[in-house]
């Protein structure tokens, strides 16, 4: 059946752990008893704080078991999917768009009424949007990722347990829903053999009902992500379209990484120099 995530506070994983186990036959509730998977934590917000997959019969019951507990179930919103940074780029493109300007330019200003100038450069593989003051200072800056298109480029995260619900069709059951809700959107395929076996494994595995398999539940709690590129002008519309689907549990923008001064510089040459990667021989 549908799965539903729910904002569950002031509790512990250890007691939500606990209230998602298949519990005796004094609870009749439905189809949701016995061995059938009944839920899964799949995120930390704050201490006390966890977002729950819940199959959808067990809702109920689970609202219950957590109140009796002392705990609070609330929606989790569209608005919590979006990482902070997006919220922040989304109001950035919505003051410039509103200007007039086309997300096609190459560069364009917007006055923010004597307080500076908004500058935003787009350029193959990058967007800069740097704040200015009158004296055209740098005050901020920060560079979401663009694609060669210009378009923005966002991860998209589902969790394993509700990445099952696609069944056979896998991913790409999953990406054909994220198309739909985002018509103007260029999805990313799996970049290669290895990626794709990966999350096919991790989807099958996340729907086993063998909830006490310590593996399985690591399976659960992974997330399978997509990279997908939004048109820049369609962006806070597309933004919302995806996070009002029920499985999607976080979106994100791509950040390109820069080094701008000679002294976080230096501290990477010197980080990366004396620590080993895992993956040298």
């Amino acid at each position: 059946g549908d799965w539903v995530q729910l904002v569950v506070s002031n509790s512990s994983a250890t007691i939500l752990n606990h209230l998602l186990e298949p519990q005796p036959q004094s609870e009749t509730h439905s189809e949701g008893a016995g061995e059938e998977e009944l839920g899964v934590i799949t995120d930390f917000l704050a201490p006390g704080t966890y977002v729950v997959a819940v199959a959808g019969a067990f809702v109920p019951t689970f609202k219950e078991r957590v109140e009796g507990s002392g705990g609070v179930v609330t929606e989790y919103s569209s608005r919590q999917k979006l990482a902070p940074e997006l919220v922040a780029l989304l109001e950035v493109l919505k003051l410039v768009t509103s200007g007039g300007n086309e997300s096609s330019s190459s560069s364009f200003e917007v006055e923010l009424g004597g307080a500076g100038t908004l500058q935003v450069l787009t350029r193959e593989g990058a967007m800069e949007i740097k704040f200015k003051n009158q004296e055209n200072e740098t005050l901020d800056f920060f560079s979401p990722s663009v694609d060669r298109s210009g378009r923005l480029e966002l991860f998209v995260s589902v969790p394993g347990v509700l990445a099952s619900a696609a069944g056979a069709s896998g991913r790409k059951g999953i990406a054909e829903a994220l198309a739909s809700s985002c018509p103007s959107c260029v999805i990313e395929e799996a970049r290669d053999a290895f990626e794709a076996a990966f999350e096919a494994r991790q989807i099958t595995n996340s729907s086993s009902r063998s909830s006490r398999s310590s593996s399985n539940d690591n399976n659960k709690r992974k997330h399978v992500s997509f990279k997908i590129a939004v048109p820049v002008d369609e962006a806070s519309e597309m933004v919302a379209s995806l996070a009002s689907l029920p499985f999607v549990n976080w979106i994100e923008n791509e950040v390109e990484v820069r080094i701008f001064n000679h002294i976080a510089s230096e501290v990477l040459q010197i980080g990366s120099k004396g620590r080993k990667s895992r993956y040298e021989p």
